[in-house]
């Protein structure tokens, strides 16, 4: 099968690594242009713990993710992820469904298709 192509609605994203499928959910990369694109600010401390970034979503609730770690610090409160979060090639690595979920994003997936409401 082929891997899943992720959208934002009806434009189709640009994804720095293919998207895999892992435990029910998506392992999936999100560079800089990939976070623009879905609305989200953020920092990526490449050097602090492995690799931190900070992420602000248009509400401004804050998300800290770190490497090689299975918790995220959301508006200050420790969250386990259930998966631990990676870096590949400098791009944080990500599961899909868990890191919209906690942002309260609404997506479908449609067949092939992972489509993220704006």
């Amino acid at each position: 099968s082929h891997s899943p192509t992720l959208h934002l609605e009806d434009e189709k994203l640009v994804v720095p690594f293919a998207l895999e499928e892992a435990d029910g959910d998506f392992v999936f990369a999100a560079d800089k242009i990939l976070l623009q694109r879905l609305g989200l600010y953020h920092e990526w401390d490449r050097w602090t713990n492995g690799g931190t970034i900070l992420i602000k979503d248009r509400a401004d609730n804050t998300y800290v993710y770190r490497a090689d770690d299975d918790t995220a610090t959301v508006n200050g409160k420790d969250v386990k992820l259930g998966y631990t979060v990676k870096v590949r090639d400098g791009i944080p690595v990500f599961r899909l469904r868990s890191f919209l979920d906690l942002m309260e994003r609404k997506y479908k997936i449609d067949g092939n298709k992972i489509i993220i409401e704006k």
